[in-house]
């Protein structure tokens, strides 16, 4: 199994990810991930991509055995709302030219 988060997911993560609470986790991925996430050229993500980022994380956290998913749990729900928020704004299609 892969130990290393899929590349559009932040290496810094990784540790944070690791080491917090999900009081923390829903702070660090509502303020500092989802709120802020953008393609190195600026550009918001596609849907589709924020999609697969946040399961990507929910996978990476599974098998690490967190004791919560960030996409179910209450724990999360400020996180899930920024992330809904965000991915109702995002570009549907992700199979633009410019990517």
């Amino acid at each position: 199994m892969n130990e290393r988060l899929p590349k559009l997911v932040p290496r810094h993560l990784e540790n944070i990810l690791k080491q917090t609470t999900p009081q923390k986790l829903d702070k660090v991925l509502s303020i500092n991930f989802y709120a802020e996430v953008t393609k190195r050229n600026g550009d918001t993500y596609e849907l589709e991509s924020l999609k697969i980022m946040q399961s990507a994380i929910e996978r990476y956290l599974r098998e690490k055995n967190y004791l919560l998913g960030i996409v179910h749990s209450r724990e999360f729900h400020n996180s899930k709302v920024i992330h809904r928020r965000i991915t109702l704004a995002a570009p549907l299609n992700s199979f633009s030219k410019d990517n």
